[in-house]
């Protein structure tokens, strides 16, 4: 059976502390820098890659086989105000980042996510 001798735990600890804050930053990002975010929206116009930050006010016009989805960013918060389609659940998914990481409107073909 094997044992830790006085000079094996130092470098266990090290381990252990580094390990530690590597766990906060990642999982709780308000002690890291949570005030922007990136974006990837693929709709039928493509891929665009944008940064949220709280001062970013901007309303996207996003077309898929339906018609136009329209996303509003404001106040470091992304979310669906209007879509075309039937059921309009992306709407109802809520804000990024608040309630969700993405915001999918299959039916027009229009995906909205958070990149880590």
């Amino acid at each position: 059976m094997y044992f830790l001798r006085r000079n094996d735990i130092f470098p266990v600890i090290a381990i252990g502390i580094v390990f530690g804050f590597l766990l906060v930053f990642k999982y709780f990002p308000i002690l890291g820098n949570s005030s922007s975010y990136k974006l990837l929206i693929e709709s039928a116009e493509g891929k665009k890659e944008l940064t949220v930050t709280p001062d970013l006010q901007e309303t996207l016009h996003l077309h898929g086989p339906l018609g136009k989805t329209t996303v509003t960013i404001k106040n470091g918060k992304t979310w669906v105000v209007f879509s075309p389609c039937p059921d309009k659940t992306c709407i109802k998914m809520g804000k990024i980042p608040d309630n969700t990481d993405f915001i999918a409107c299959v039916p027009n073909k229009i995906v909205i996510r958070m990149v880590r």
